[in-house]
């Protein structure tokens, strides 16, 4: 098991030598779950395709989950956890939201709880900001 040195920033109270599983189980919290109400809240902002998928597969709740454990751990895509299935298509899926504007309306919907919103939308700016989403941006405007 490979242990991150790094990790114990990031996860505040984590030991430097700890294992990365056992350090994100000791703060289990950080996984931030969503509860039933905030999945409610966020289905009924999404936009009428996405929100009707999202409303009938339990893929796309754990597809935010993810999104959420990533902007609370700050740890890279590829050290999600299994659980939340593959990471470089969770990856994938997160950057389509974010050049479709889909974030920005997650961000609203959890507005209330800016323990879960703010982390979430710096994720999402940080992204949009990077050299990564200006490449993807040029290319989706070529292709039209």
């Amino acid at each position: 098991m490979e242990t991150r040195p790094f990790m114990a920033n990031i996860l505040g109270n984590a030991r430097p030598e700890e294992p990365l599983e056992v350090a994100f189980e000791r703060n289990s919290s950080q996984r931030q779950r969503l509860s039933n109400e905030q999945w409610l809240k966020i289905t009924n902002t999404l936009p009428p395709l996405v929100g009707a998928r999202a409303r009938n597969s339990p893929r796309t709740r754990s597809f935010v989950e993810a999104v959420l454990w990533v902007s609370h751990t700050g740890a890279h895509w590829n050290q999600l956890p299994r659980e939340f299935g593959m990471w470089h298509s969770n990856y994938v899926r997160f950057t389509r939201w974010a050049h479709d504007g889909i974030w920005k309306l997650v961000v609203e919907a959890l507005k209330d709880t800016p323990a879960t919103a703010e982390p979430l939308n710096g994720l999402v700016n940080r992204y949009l900001a990077s050299r990564h989403a200006h490449l993807v941006r040029n290319y989706i405007l070529q292709k039209k």
